[in-house]
């Protein structure tokens, strides 16, 4: 029988073994991140969306967010395995190859704390927020809380749906306060804290890029936003109807045409999160042509 000493000596060696081939890499150009994530985590692109879409808008419109950001890879024999997108106060948001084991995250959370760089959270596929968030807690000395579990939607093709009484139109700088109001209902519904401040400059950038949208009925009744484009596809986020013009297919006639419109301009697919504790918007979105692509996780650290 072999001592278990002896067997904890080996996993030793043998992690130490590991680390050697592996090194965390720095990137303080977004786009050369961008090109990278997009090479190594080709095998699932979609499901890698959040972070492509973001480290785009990070490039192209950087006074959206502050002056510090962190952007990380984990490689191993050259390729990465794992990489990190922080934009304080944001959570970090961590995407990996399914196949490794606790090794790159260690040490991207050895590295933080070296570093001193402190998370309120996490957010990424299930298994990878989970994965970082348990070494996360470990290693800092904090607990974890579910916020929210989200589900990733893809859609490459458009059903045919009835549209509801009105017309879509693209939102201009007339509608800025209608929509500061309801882009700040949306967030209560989803229970974001994102501040007026980054809401205002976010807004004020996707009217001016033509990405705000309204479904007019006479008034208007409901809003969606475009957001973090880049090569392949575009996000649909800040689906919002009052409460007292809800059930008459507002939502889904304004999500559907906006996707279209994206769709013959030539991106790839959309994407859009839900919570799945909302049955309502996954069968709407399902209604439409999106499909699940995978579930995230997102965590607060206490």
């Amino acid at each position: 029988m072999i001592p278990s000493s002896f067997l904890s000596k080996l996993e030793t060696i043998s992690i130490a073994i590991m680390v050697q081939k592996m090194n965390l890499k720095k990137f303080d150009e977004p786009s050369t991140f961008y090109n990278v994530i997009k090479r190594d985590f080709s095998n699932n692109l979609m499901e890698n969306d959040l972070m492509l879409g973001l480290t785009r808008l990070l490039r192209d419109y950087p006074k959206q967010f502050n002056n510090f950001y962190y952007l990380a890879t984990v490689e191993q024999d050259g390729k990465s395995v794992l990489s990190a997108f922080l934009t304080p106060p944001w959570n970090i948001l961590v995407h990996a190859a399914d196949e490794i084991d606790e090794v790159p995250y260690r040490i991207l959370v050895d590295h933080l704390i070296v570093n001193e760089i402190s998370l309120p959270g996490v957010n990424g596929r299930t298994n990878v927020s989970k994965r970082f968030a348990d070494i996360w807690c470990a290693s800092a000395k904090t607990v974890k809380k579910i916020h929210t579990e989200m589900r990733l939607f893809i859609l490459t093709s458009v059903n045919k749906v009835k549209l509801a009484r009105g017309r879509l139109v693209k939102a201009d700088p007339r509608h800025y306060d209608l929509l500061l109001d309801w882009a700040q209902k949306f967030h209560e519904d989803v229970r974001l804290d994102v501040g007026d401040n980054y809401l205002r400059k976010h807004l004020e950038t996707t009217v001016e890029t033509g990405n705000a949208f309204i479904w007019v009925d006479g008034e208007p009744v409901c809003m969606t936003f475009r957001e973090r484009p880049h090569d392949d596809g575009v996000s649909i986020g800040y689906v919002y109807t009052p409460p007292k013009l809800r059930g008459h297919g507002y939502a889904t006639s304004c999500v559907k045409t906006v996707s279209e419109r994206t769709l013959r301009e030539g991106y790839g697919y959309c994407s859009l999160f839900t919570d799945r504790a909302n049955p309502t918007s996954n069968s709407i979105y399902k209604k439409i042509g999106y499909r699940p692509a995978c579930d995230y996780l997102y965590y607060l650290f206490e």
